[in-house]
């Protein structure tokens, strides 16, 4: 009897399933760990095993693990396992309980055969030798644990939390109050606000044609300034040249002296003179009708201006040679248009053409 029990742990150590004929078949299937909240256990992976006793067919697994450890014969091995059955039987007809080795035990209940599977067996390779873990779970002492760490951890957080906002706020104010703006943003911001404030730029628009608008506005701003101011003095000398020679007139009609008619035929041709250099000043600024000019130089007075065109010949080499004169500089131009598109245009050809005059630009005037 002791020899088919040692041989059914054996084989169930392989097999999922072995018949013992004339008593029923053992059969077992995994079990994944798990934890047992009564005795506060982990138990690892194993086998669980049942018995079913109506199996009874001889499927020769048992006869042949006979053959190979005892070395007998087929017919022999099998009276060996019927003779091992019938001790069995009457044994647990006797005493109603028989312990199948580490398997289990089986109980005899009237005519039925139960068994009881132990709570941990040796059958599954991977869990061999491994024990049930205790882990108590007291749920009082945790929650104790808990309320007592907590306080100081959001203590701890907070006053490091502090620290550093701390820490960053007079890091960034040490950084603004002594790293000022330099002087030429400074400057820079000075001239553009005005600009800005004349005509409003579109955010949208990109940094390069933003840069040609402010440059166009700026020029519009200088233009007019200057037409405006030219005006005025070109009137006020008229104004004051004209009282002089009505003056003169009616002296001269009432004393008809030929000194005075003649004092007055002269402040009459001054004043023609004074006229004409009115009109070829208001010339250069042809008022709503705007002129974009290629400039190629620019000069503090016009007799520099003159004197650089014609060293240079550059009557010669282009059609439209001038003198654009504002308040505070002359510039000479080589080209002159009516449309902005075509001016632009042009001002790539012209760079290429003329290398020495790389850095031409296009003024609105």
């Amino acid at each position: 009897m002791q020899q088919l029990i040692a041989t059914i742990e054996n084989l169930l150590i392989e097999h999922d399933c072995v018949v013992v004929p004339g008593l029923g078949g053992f059969i077992h299937q995994q079990q994944d760990a798990y934890y047992d909240a009564n005795s506060a256990l982990f138990y690892p992976s194993g086998k669980q095993l049942a018995f079913n006793a109506r199996l009874h067919y001889n499927d020769g697994l048992l006869c042949q693990a006979y053959q190979m450890e005892l070395g007998l014969s087929f017919d022999m091995a099998n009276q060996r396992i019927r003779q091992a059955v019938c001790e069995l039987k009457d044994y647990l007809a006797q005493y109603r309980h028989l312990s199948v080795g580490r398997l289990g035990q089986l109980i005899q209940q009237a005519d039925t055969l139960v068994f009881e599977p132990a709570l941990r067996n040796d059958l599954c390779a991977l869990s061999f030798g491994l024990k049930p873990c205790a882990f108590p779970a007291d749920k009082q002492k945790i929650s104790e644990a808990r309320l007592s760490s907590s306080p100081w951890l959001s203590y701890v957080a907070t006053i490091a939390a502090c620290l550093l906002l701390i820490f960053t706020f007079m890091q960034d104010n040490h950084y603004l109050s002594e790293s000022p703006l330099p002087q030429q943003i400074k400057v820079q911001e000075s001239a553009v606000m005005p600009l800005c404030s004349v005509k409003p730029v579109d955010s949208s628009v990109e940094t390069m044609a933003s840069y040609e608008q402010l440059a166009e506005v700026a020029s519009e701003v200088e233009v007019k300034s200057e037409m405006e101011a030219e005006t005025e003095v070109v009137a006020e000398v008229a104004t004051e040249t004209e009282t002089p020679t009505e003056t003169l007139t009616e002296v001269a009609s009432e004393t008809q002296t030929p000194m005075v008619t003649e004092l007055a035929t002269e402040t009459e041709v001054q004043t023609a003179a004074v006229t004409e250099v009115a009109e070829k000043s208001l010339h250069n600024y042809p008022g709503a009708q705007k002129q974009y000019l290629i400039v190629i130089a620019s000069f503090p007075t016009a007799e520099q201006a003159e004197q650089y065109i014609q060293s240079r010949h550059l009557q010669e080499q282009f059609s439209s040679v001038g003198i654009a004169v504002s308040a505070d500089r002359c510039r000479v131009y080589a080209q002159a248009y009516s449309d902005k598109g075509q001016a632009l245009s042009h001002l790539d050809e012209f760079r290429q053409a003329n290398p020495k005059y790389a850095k031409a630009w296009v003024l609105v005037h």
